[in-house]
């Protein structure tokens, strides 16, 4: 860690962070347990404040869930593992009755943030709900959600809330963990002043970088499919390569090109990630680091952080699609007598 890096984390250990300033606030009423919240306990949103930046991974969301024989719009509660301007991709832990797997596909969603009702920090949270929630994340692998982060956040709110109802949360971070990211020694005002900032606040970001190490060896692809698809890629070696970094990341990415005919599939073509059955633009840094060769200084060295991977929304959705080869290639026309039809 260098020195620069330690200062930042020092200056982040204050309490009083007006970052916080930046994220929405509502006031709510508590639910008695981690379950669904009732329409009465949701949040008061005309004194929500709209953020003007991306609300960092860690983030709770409430959304109004679907309606439910004897419970009137219940509330869903959701973790930010990954986040845009306009939208979300958050990871539905579930309550202490009813909780999610996060291997499960449909325990992940993106939102739109126009959907979200309030955002919390974990502190506002009951600490059994976020107790009961990092247990069994922890049981099941927080690497599945592919966002370090997030975890990290959960990791501190259940030590706090463990102290809080004088139980034992799974994985306690320990002082030497502690001053091992920090890259000195700690003071007992110091791990005070950690404990009050940390879970009233966002990942402070020297944390953020060393996170940022984490990401990088967390369940990233092969090395050597680097620049595997500079001189260009068939629908072979997309089926090949991506099938790979899919199982490497846990998410399905795919080729979607201009038309099918009796050839193949050709013309112009675009990488794309699917979610809960919905096509996202490939973001981030994977397809210069699988198309772009080794040799060229600017290529990326790592295809950054599976979670960043999710972009915006397509602007078609599957009805749109002609061809698909039931793997990893899609085609938009579909041309096999050569007529040039586009249907």
């Amino acid at each position: 860690m260098t020195a620069s890096t330690a200062s930042v984390i020092d200056a982040d250990l204050a309490p009083d962070r007006t970052s916080a300033a930046l994220v929405p606030t509502a006031r709510r009423s508590e639910a008695a347990t981690g379950g669904d919240l009732t329409e009465s306990e949701a949040p008061v949103l005309k004194e929500t404040v709209m953020s003007p930046v991306a609300l960092p991974p860690g983030t709770i969301v409430e959304i109004r869930g679907p309606q439910s024989p004897g419970v009137h719009h219940p509330i869903e509660r959701a973790v930010i593992i990954h986040s845009a301007m306009t939208w979300v991709v958050a990871y539905f832990p579930g309550d202490a009755g009813r909780l999610a797997d996060p291997a499960d596909p449909a325990s992940i969603r993106v939102l739109s943030t126009g959907d979200v009702l309030a955002y919390r920090k974990f502190a506002d949270c009951e600490p059994s709900w976020v107790i009961a929630t990092w247990n069994h994340l922890t049981q099941s692998g927080p690497g599945l959600l592919q966002a370090p982060q997030a975890v990290l956040v959960w990791q501190h709110a259940a030590v706090l809330a463990a102290h809080q109802l004088e139980t034992k949360a799974t994985s306690v971070i320990t002082r030497q963990q502690l001053e091992s990211w920090a890259g000195r020694a700690l003071t007992d005002q110091d791990l005070d002043r950690i404990t009050e900032a940390l879970p009233y606040s966002f990942v402070p970001e020297g944390i953020a970088t060393i996170v940022g190490g984490l990401d990088r060896r967390d369940a990233k692809p092969a090395a050597d499919l680097r620049g595997s698809m500079a001189d260009g890629y068939d629908s072979d070696r997309v089926n090949r390569i991506l099938g790979r970094v899919g199982k490497a990341s846990g998410l399905r990415i795919v080729c979607v090109w201009d038309y099918h005919d009796a050839i193949g599939v050709g013309g112009d073509s675009d990488f794309y990630v699917i979610v809960d059955g919905r096509f996202h633009h490939c973001a981030g840094d994977l397809w210069r680091w699988l198309n772009t060769s080794p040799d060229d200084p600017d290529a990326p060295a790592v295809p950054g952080p599976p979670a960043t991977w999710v972009g915006a929304p397509a602007e078609f959705g599957v009805s749109r699609l002609r061809y698909h080869d039931g793997a990893h290639n899609h085609a938009i026309h579909e041309d096999i007598d050569g007529s040039g039809a586009a249907e």
